[in-house]
């Protein structure tokens, strides 16, 4: 990390809490291996963003990597939670807010995640919207994902964005991608079919004052995609389960994950995989596109 910086080497920060609450622990290194190494493919330097013996650590060595995944009881660091986590010296992964937030103050300008949080589908009963949501209006990086957790409601998500004027471009595709899904029925008003056409876009961006978050949205590779309506089927199983025993608040999203994964035997994790892959890659690319501008 040091030295990517020293060589002014195109940077991209990866998410931590996809290890720590986003996959089983023993698919945690493996998975990171994977993403630092589509990074690299994709000619950036990858920097995992984590909290670890009371500071918020831009870029792990192998034996913080270490430390981070097999903590027994890891926390989940939004960008609420920053502050009172770090007193604590607590270990943790970080959310997209707590992330973007730490990446975008390192000077970070492209992030790679999963999917982001969102509106969650019981929001007139809980008022349930992602931390997310509110960092992506401030937070002045590029955010290279695959749409939003389909777990959450895409719709009133993606109108959330567009009343808080979020850019969000569509990386050749028309419409939002739904983590699992491919394409949903929400069309998006921008998209890129080159990296050259998207580093403009980010560029013109900037160029004009926007200083919030620029979101990417590159659906999940066609041949580890779920057809929506299993995904719908998964979801709503699950969610009954989550109801049934309690589960609330931050512990929602891990467990709806790891259900579904169980209920599709395993279909669920592969794509998920094979989706932060596509991230880090793209983000990768793009953040060399960015600094060849």
């Amino acid at each position: 990390m040091r030295a990517a910086r020293q060589r002014r080497r195109p940077i991209v920060a990866l998410e931590s809490a996809v290890f720590t609450h986003g996959l089983p622990v023993a698919e945690r290194l493996p998975v990171a291996a994977e993403l630092e190494e589509a990074a690299r493919q994709g000619g950036a330097t990858s920097a995992v963003i984590a909290l670890l013996d009371g500071k918020a650590r831009v870029g792990l060595s192998p034996a913080q990597l270490q430390q981070l995944v097999t903590a027994p009881q890891a926390g989940k660091c939004a960008r609420g939670d920053l502050g009172w986590l770090l007193a604590q010296r607590v270990v943790a992964g970080t959310t997209v807010s707590a992330t973007i937030h730490i990446a975008a103050a390192a000077g970070i300008d492209v992030v790679a995640t999963g999917g982001i949080g969102g509106v969650h589908r019981d929001v007139a009963e809980s008022f349930d919207v992602s931390p997310d949501l509110i960092e992506l209006t401030r937070a002045r990086v590029v955010l290279v994902c695959s749409g939003a957790k389909t777990i959450v409601d895409l719709r009133k998500t993606l109108e959330f964005l567009e009343t808080h004027a979020v850019p969000v471009i569509g990386w050749r595709t028309r419409t939002l991608p739904g983590f699992y899904v491919r394409e949903t029925r929400l069309p998006l008003r921008a998209h890129a079919d080159t990296l050259a056409e998207l580093a403009r876009a980010v560029q013109s961006y900037r160029a004009t004052g926007y200083a919030g978050a620029i979101v990417v949205a590159n659906p999940v590779p066609s041949e580890d995609a779920l057809p929506e309506d299993e995904v719908e089927r998964l979801i709503a199983e699950s969610l009954r389960q989550a109801a049934e025993q309690g589960v609330h608040g931050q512990a929602v999203t891990p467990f709806l994950l790891e259900a579904m994964n169980q209920r599709s035997r395993g279909a669920t994790l592969r794509a998920n995989k094979a989706l932060l892959r596509g991230n880090a890659r793209l983000a990768a690319q793009l953040a060399v596109a960015l600094r060849r501008r």
